[in-house]
């Protein structure tokens, strides 16, 4: 008898995104990944227990993997690069984005785990030393709201961006204060 093929949870949340990456929401589910992996079910809810479970994996994985854009140089302020990062994250993996910030609802806790931690980077910055927390979340909310808004006008094709250097001339447009 052959042995078993392990399948790790990490290869199964990779297998989960590149699905999402490619089909959407639409396309998820616990027998798309399996046959992405070439196996059955059984590993994923092995691993998993729920198909719920795995969701949320996934969510916390594509959110780290917006975060890492978001930690990038695109230029030497790290306040516009927050920005640029969050566009340039909805540009490249448009339905990775929507289903992390469009999509029927995340789950709360992705939710507060993205705000959280994009104000807690925040607050690191040099930029805003001199706010108070509530000044802070103010501008980071005008902020927020302005970004997304661009970033979903780009991944929905309605705003044409070519160039790191489009996306980091409309994010310092909104250098609201």
């Amino acid at each position: 008898m052959p042995p078993k093929t392990k399948y790790t949870k990490a290869m199964i949340i990779d297998a989960a995104i590149s699905i999402l990456e490619t089909k959407g929401e639409q396309g998820f589910s616990a027998r798309e990944v399996a046959a992405k992996l070439n196996a059955s079910v059984n590993p994923i809810y092995e691993n998993f227990k729920t198909i719920k479970n795995l969701k949320f994996c996934v969510l916390k994985e594509i959110l780290e993997m917006f975060f890492s854009y978001q930690r990038k140089n695109y230029t030497s302020d790290p306040w516009t690069n927050v920005g640029v990062g969050y566009v340039l994250f909805a540009k490249e993996h448009g339905n990775l984005f929507h289903m992390l910030f469009n999509s029927m609802k995340t789950e709360k806790e992705i939710d507060n785990l993205a705000w959280n931690t994009i104000l807690e980077e925040g607050l690191k910055m040099d930029k805003f030393k001199s706010y108070s927390p509530e000044k802070i979340e103010k501008i980071f909310r005008k902020h927020w709201i302005y970004t997304h808004g661009v970033a979903c006008l780009i991944q929905s094709g309605l705003l044409k961006v070519d160039t790191i250097e489009d996306i980091v001339t409309l994010i310092q447009i909104s250098d609201l204060k």
